[in-house]
C-alpha cells in the first residue's frame, strides 16, 4: 500500500494517455425519482474497532447489526433494538478450530456461520462461539504455492457490496479474475461458486463477457475485473455489474451464459482502455481517475428497484489526487433497469461504498467524515427513494 501511494504523487507528471469515457447523467432534478437522506444509524464502537469494517450483515429478523473486526479477528453482534452489544464470535488464530486468514462471513443461525479463509481459499464452517465444524475448499484443495489454481478459480475477496447470498439451501458469491484475462480461459474461467448447504456440493457458472473482456482490452488491474452483484428474488436471476461497462448482465444460476441489459441512457458503451502494453501503475492510477467506473449493484426487493454505484470521472487536473477524490453517485433502475434517478453522494471519500446495505427502512451508507478524527462511532446515513408524484 505504502509504495501504491508513493506512486500517487507521479500521476501530476503524466499527460493523458487514452480517450476515458464520462458519462452525463441528467441532473439530479431532472428525474421524477431520487434518494433522500432521512437519518442517520450510529453505532458505538470500543477501543479496538475502527470504523469502515470490511464486512458487515444485517439480520433483519432479529433486528441485529453484525460486523467483522480484522484486528481482533472477532464477529460483533450489535442488537438494533437494545442499542447494545451481544457477545461476541473470536475467530481461533491458532489450535484445532484456527481459520488462517478470515474475511468475510456469512451467519446462517447461531450454529452455522461460514467464514471465508483467503490463505488457503476455504470455507469454513463454525458456531458463535467459534468451534469449526467442517471445512470446504474452493480450489478443490489445490495447494495456495501451485499458481495454477488462480486459472482454474476465482479470487475471493467478500466485503458487504459483495457478500454470500442465501437462496434456498445454497450459498452464491462471485470472486474475479484480477487481472488481465488470457483469451485461452475466457470461455472456461467461472467466476461465482454456489455452495449447497445440503449436499456440500460445490458448482461454478458464469464467465466474464467477450465483448468487454479479453486480449484485446487492457484491463490489467482488479479495479477493472471486479464482479460487482445482486440476486433478484422476484426474477430469479443473478445481476452483475461490471466496473468498465455501462450495461449490466443478467444469468439464471441453473445455466450458462449472460444476457446484457443495454442502458437505457447510454447503449453498450464501455471504458475506453488503455492503449499501451504493460502500463505503469501510475498510468493505470491516472487512467482510472479520469474514467467512470462502476462499482456495487444492489437490489432492493422491498420497492423493486436496483441501485448501482458510480465513481464519477475526476476531470480536474490540479492539486494531488486520488481515488478518494472521485464523485460518488448512485444511480436507480427500475425491475426492468430502465433509469430512474440518480442520487449524488458526494466524494469517494466521505462515502464507504464498500458498506451498502437494503433494508426495509431504506438504504444504508456508510459514511466517513474525514474532518473528524472521532473513530468511537460507525455512522451510515439511511436514504429512502422519494418521487415528485409522492
Amino acid at each position: 500500500m505504502q509504495k501504491f501511494l508513493k506512486l500517487i504523487s507521479l500521476v501530476l507528471l503524466l499527460n493523458c494517455v487514452c480517450c476515458s469515457q464520462r458519462q452525463e447523467y441528467k441532473n439530479d432534478s431532472e428525474y421524477s425519482v431520487t434518494l433522500e437522506e432521512i437519518d442517520s444509524l450510529v453505532i458505538p464502537l470500543d477501543s479496538v474497532s475502527p470504523p469502515k469494517p470490511p464486512f458487515v450483515q444485517v439480520l433483519e429478523e432479529e433486528n441485529l447489526l453484525t460486523f467483522f473486526n480484522a484486528f481482533n479477528r472477532s464477529i460483533y453482534w450489535f442488537d438494533l433494538n437494545e442499542n447494545k452489544y451481544l457477545e461476541r464470535t473470536v475467530i481461533y488464530a491458532e489450535g484445532e478450530h484456527q481459520v488462517g486468514r478470515p474475511v468475510g462471513y456469512h451467519i446462517i443461525n447461531r450454529d452455522s456461520i461460514t467464514v471465508f479463509d483467503m490463505i488457503k481459499n476455504d470455507l469454513v464452517f463454525v458456531n458463535d462461539k467459534g468451534i469449526k465444524l467442517r471445512t470446504i475448499s474452493l480450489v478443490n484443495n489445490l495447494p495456495i504455492n501451485d499458481s495454477n489454481w488462480l486459472l482454474s478459480y476465482p479470487q475471493f475477496f467478500p466485503r458487504t457490496i459483495t457478500p454470500f447470498i442465501r437462496i434456498d439451501d445454497k450459498l452464491i458469491f462471485s470472486g474475479s479474475f484480477m487481472w488481465a484475462i488470457p483469451d485461452n480461459i475466457l470461455d472456461t474461467f467461472k467466476f461465482t461458486a454456489s455452495f449447497d448447504l445440503s449436499t456440500h456440493e460445490l458448482t461454478y457458472r458464469h464467465t466474464y463477457p467477450k465483448n468487454i473482456y479479453g486480449s484485446k482490452f487492457n484491463w490489467d488491474d482488479p479495479y477493472y475485473t471486479t464482479v460487482y452483484y445482486d440476486w433478484n428474488p422476484d426474477q430469479k436471476v443473478m445481476v452483475y455489474s461490471f466496473p468498465i461497462s455501462n450495461s449490466l448482465f443478467t444469468a439464471s444460476l441453473e445455466k450458462e451464459g449472460l444476457s446484457e441489459v443495454v442502458d437505457s441512457e447510454f447503449g453498450t458503451k464501455v471504458v475506453k482502455p488503455i492503449s499501451m502494453k504493460n502500463p505503469t501503475r501510475e498510468i493505470m492510477l491516472s487512467h482510472l481517475i479520469e474514467s467512470d467506473i462502476y462499482a456495487g449493484i444492489k437490489y432492493d426487493k422491498h420497492r423493486k428497484v436496483y441501485y448501482r454505484v458510480l465513481m464519477n470521472a475526476e476531470m480536474s487536473t490540479t492539486g494531488v489526487k486520488d481515488l478518494s477524490l472521485k464523485p460518488v453517485s448512485i444511480i436507480i433502475y427500475d425491475s426492468e433497469f430502465k433509469v430512474l434517478g440518480k442520487k449524488e453522494l458526494g466524494l469517494s471519500k466521505n462515502w464507504n461504498i464498500d458498506n451498502i446495505i437494503v433494508t426495509k427502512d431504506g438504504l444504508l451508507i456508510e459514511y466517513t467524515d474525514m474532518l473528524s478524527s472521532n473513530e468511537d462511532y460507525m455512522v451510515f446515513k439511511l436514504f429512502k427513494l422519494t418521487s415528485d408524484e409522492n
